[in-house]
């Protein structure tokens, strides 16, 4: 991670006011900048076209997305050596909600066109965050500056374990009462949306909506994999599939989602009910 310079205010059209980071080299970036809203629990998430009073704040982290607790993940300890600045704040704040967001380190001039980096965190699909500092993009884009090819660097955060994949009947049934396709895999459709927010906004921030190249690790390289492989119009002109591909994690069957649904329901949780 790059030291903190300072801060900045930019004029998002359509948002507002952003507030976000500046380090060496002109580096700004903007963190937790959410691009999808949730009306319900295990249902697809929608585009976010607009933020609450016409502002956001980001020089903190956002939320991340429910996860199992996993030794070292709220402290940030599993991947020492790199240090935690203060600006990365620990713990992490879950929110089953409003953890759809993003973080974007680009350079200091927002009227450009330079390609875009989007990389998708690893954890089984079942942990995992895109706030752990290894993944913070302002060293990257520095280097990218320095090479004279400058890019924009673009995490994010999405459902991930049960809020991510849970699958059954009865959610079938309320996905396509709301309108919505499928069964299930709301991590997958979850980084579609994010996608689809970054080719309708990446321009604001530097960025080429045509020029995006798609990377993941580990489960993230599974997802990767499966957007390659989707029927959705892809929404990336390059992928960069690391170390894993669609096969990796094994896809299970509706009837073993549909037990553990059941568990779920026997304490009254369900699709309709508040959120976690």
């Amino acid at each position: 991670m790059a030291p903190l310079r300072g801060q900045v205010e930019r004029e998002i059209p359509g948002f507002g006011k952003l507030k976000g980071n500046t380090f060496d080299g002109g580096v700004c970036q903007f963190m937790g900048i959410p691009y999808g809203e949730l009306a319900k629990r295990w249902t697809r998430a929608t585009l976010l076209t607009s933020w609450k009073d016409n502002f956001h704040d980001g020089t903190v982290l956002g939320p991340c997305t429910p996860v199992p607790h996993f030794g070292g993940l709220e402290t940030g300890d599993i991947i020492t050596p790199v240090y935690q600045f203060d600006h990365y704040k620990r713990p992490f704040v879950t929110d089953e909600r409003h953890g759809l967001v993003l973080n974007i380190a680009t350079g200091p001039v927002a009227e450009t066109k330079n390609p875009v980096f989007v990389f998708i965190h690893g954890g089984a699909w079942v942990n995992g965050t895109s706030n752990l500092s290894i993944y913070d993009g302002v060293r990257l884009v520095q280097k990218s500056i320095a090479e004279k090819k400058p890019i924009v660097v673009v995490t994010l955060n999405y459902r991930c374990g049960i809020s991510g994949f849970l699958a059954s009947d009865l959610i079938e049934k309320e996905l396509k009462e709301d309108g919505f396709f499928g069964n299930g895999n709301f991590a997958l459709t979850d980084q579609a949306l994010a996608l689809d927010w970054l080719n309708k906004n990446i321009h604001l921030f530097g960025g080429d909506a045509e020029n995006i190249t798609l990377c993941g690790e580990s489960a993230g390289a599974c997802s990767v994999s499966n957007h390659i492989f989707s029927n959705i119009n892809p929404k990336f002109k390059r992928a960069m599939a690391m170390s894993g591909l669609s096969g990796t994690i094994p896809a299970y069957p509706k009837s073993y989602h549909e037990s553990t649904f059941k568990c779920f329901s026997s304490i009254t949780i369900s699709p309709t009910t508040s959120m976690l």
